[in-house]
This record gives structure tokens, C-alpha cells and sequence, in this order.
């Protein structure tokens, strides 16, 4: 019997094409991608697989002007005490706008962003509350996806590694009883290093 299996990431190995694959995002959607070649990969028959896709969260426009205005407030809301304590922590006695220019264009990207993959996580778990799930885990080194500067940033968050991770954490945090962790091997092959993006917009 087919067990349900959720699909956090467009990396190939963490599919688990037996089962019933209910995919987080269309990020996910590894056979979309102009550069994978189906012809080519024929161990994988795409029309034997039982695909469930979620619903973008941001596919309703209302919501996704209330939670930019929501964050606006909270990034506002929060970029003072930010400024105050890098202050602190640097020795030095900078304005709260000496800092915006600083870090700014980085809280905005990564608030947005972590928001982006909550929300879906969360979201999927009300609408599946009463379904069993099961992941895979890929044992990947966190410090191999810590920016060094905003531009590496935004390149490590396109990748699906980062957000493999970042959803495990949600997963982790939010403690949800009706799934459970499979430790997985993480294989990098030819087409998983040229599709580093989480096409996610």
C-alpha cells in the first residue's frame, strides 16, 4: 500500500516515486525544468507517479497584499531594535539609518522569504491535518549554506538545498504529529548541479 510522501524540494533523490508524492510547491517540479531531459532519464516514468500539488498560498492576491503590508510593519517594527543592538555588538554609536542602509535590502529579503516557506508549510499541515506523512531528511552541512554577503544570499536561498533545510526546521519547529523523518543519503548528480533554483515565483 502506497504510503503519503511530502516533496519539500526539486532535487530528484528526494522523491520517493513509489509512493503518493503531495509536492510542498512548484518548486518541486523537477520535470518542468527546461534542462531536464525525459528522454534521457528513463528509470523515471513520469505518468506512473501519483502527483498531489499544493496550492500556492500567494495565488490569492488579497492575502498576498495583507501579508506584504504586515511585513512591511514588522520589518519597520523590528529594524530599530536590530540597529540598537548591532550598535552594541560593533562598539559603535551608528544611527538607526547608518544601519537601514546597511542591512536593510537583506532583512526585507530574508523576512519575506522565511514568511514565503512558513506559510506554506503551515498551510499544508491545516489543510492534510487528518493524513499521515513521511520526508526525507538529507544529512547536509549547515555552514555550506551561510552567506557571506546579500548577493550570495539571495544566490544560496534560490537553491534547493537551502530551502530543503529551512523547511525541516519549520517541520521541526511546528513539532506536527502526523509526520515523520526518514534519514536520506544526499546524491548530487549531473541535473540536480545545473538546477539550483527554488523557481518558487
Amino acid at each position: 500500500m502506497k504510503k503519503n510522501f511530502l516533496v519539500t524540494t526539486g532535487l530528484i533523490n528526494a522523491w520517493e516515486f513509489e509512493e503518493n508524492n503531495y509536492l510542498l510547491g512548484k518548486w518541486c517540479e523537477f520535470y518542468e525544468v527546461d534542462n531536464y531531459d525525459k528522454k534521457k532519464d528513463k528509470s523515471i516514468k513520469l505518468s506512473e507517479i501519483h502527483i498531489k500539488k499544493n496550492k500556492n498560498h500567494w495565488d490569492d492576491k488579497e492575502k498576498k497584499l495583507t501579508d506584504f503590508n504586515n511585513l512591511v510593519t514588522i520589518i519597520d517594527t523590528i529594524l530599530p531594535i536590530i540597529s540598537e543592538k548591532l550598535s552594541k555588538v560593533h562598539n559603535v554609536n551608528e544611527t538607526e539609518e547608518y544601519w537601514h542602509n546597511i542591512i536593510h535590502p537583506w532583512l526585507k529579503e530574508y523576512t519575506y522569504a522565511i514568511f514565503d516557506r512558513w506559510q506554506h508549510i503551515k498551510i499544508f499541515f491545516e489543510r492534510n491535518e487528518n493524513k499521515k506523512f513521511y520526508t526525507n531528511v538529507f544529512q547536509l552541512n549547515d555552514l555550506d549554506y551561510q552567506p557571506k554577503n546579500h548577493y550570495n544570499f539571495m544566490e544560496i536561498t534560490q537553491t534547493h538545498e537551502w530551502n530543503h533545510l529551512v523547511f525541516l526546521r519549520l517541520i521541526d519547529f511546528y513539532k506536527f504529529k502526523n509526520i515523520s523523518l526518514k534519514k536520506k543519503k544526499y546524491i548530487e548528480n549531473e541535473f540536480n548541479n545545473k538546477k539550483k533554483k527554488h523557481s518558487n515565483h
